[in-house]
Formats: C-alpha cells, structure tokens, sequence
C-alpha cells in the first residue's frame, strides 16, 4: 500500500491480513517471519476443501483465494486455520 502496509494480495486488504509495514520493518523480515504469510504459505487448499466442500473450489486452478475468502469468510473453518 502507499502507506507501506504489506498484505498478501490486492484482494486480502482487510485488518485481519495487515503482514506489516515496510516503513518500519524490511520486506525480507516481513515474508521471513513466522507469522501471518507463512501460515497463508502453508495452507492446504485441499485440506480446507474436505473440512467444509463450500471450499472445494480453492482446489481447483486459477482460482483466487481471496474471492473465496470474502465469499466464505464467516465459515467456521477459516478461524481454525487463517485467522
């Protein structure tokens, strides 16, 4: 963002996916860290797909995470394993 907050993607732009801001912290530290990027990095789309098949569309190609997301996001099963 102009501002230098870091999110994901130009969809997942709400407060719940803030990765940082590249004013007060490098980019490298940002996708570095442990925290939120690395958790969206290691989600298993098929995995969310079988927990709740609203989901099943994640695997398919070319799809957008975040499409599904602010479709989906009261579903129980993002809290688990996002937010």
């Amino acid at each position: 963002m102009p501002n230098g907050d870091v999110f994901p993607c130009h969809v997942l732009t709400n407060p719940e996916f803030h990765c940082g801001n590249v004013r007060e912290t490098s980019l490298l530290d940002i996708c570095r860290r442990d925290g939120f990027l690395g958790k969206l990095q290691s989600l298993d789309f098929s995995e969310l797909a079988r927990q709740d098949k609203r989901l099943a569309s994640l695997i398919e190609s070319e799809t957008c995470m975040g499409t599904i997301y602010f479709k989906t996001r009261s579903l129980q099963v993002w809290r688990g394993n996002v937010l």
